[in-house]
């Protein structure tokens, strides 16, 4: 894992981004098969970000799915939604991709209704608490 982060820092230093987000995304991978959830988004959304800013928007939107992904085992709906509206948005933008839009959407719908409701227990009782 070290050396694989010290030679990220390298090609981030010369200007690679995207071998370095690359890299970052093996990072994920094997954090991932290890279920280290935690790690793993955490390289997945730099491989994102690594990724989107050398205009490879098909592996960073890769990556953030992942990253949602990772972040849906973690019990983090929120973010997991966010992140999978952020994908579904980039696909608009694809000739190729337009049609996988609405998976995302559809994911990100999912992530929401799996949200736990903190009003829920107050109306267990079927009147709420206040009256």
């Amino acid at each position: 894992m070290n050396a694989y982060k010290k030679s990220i820092k390298v090609y981030c230093d010369v200007g690679r981004f995207d071998i370095g987000g690359k890299l970052e995304q093996r990072l994920g991978y094997l954090n991932l098969h290890a279920q280290h959830w935690e790690d793993a988004a955490m390289h997945f959304r730099k491989a994102a970000n690594f990724l989107s800013g050398d205009k490879l928007l098909d592996q960073s939107d890769h990556c953030l799915e992942k990253c949602a992904e990772c972040l849906i085992q973690l019990g983090d709906y929120k973010e997991a939604s966010h992140l999978y509206q952020m994908v579904s948005r980039s696909c608009v933008n694809s000739n190729l991709r337009r049609f996988t839009s609405l998976d995302h959407l559809l994911m990100s719908i999912l992530c929401l209704m799996a949200i736990p409701d903190s009003s829920e227990p107050e109306l267990v009782g079927g009147t709420p608490s206040g009256k």
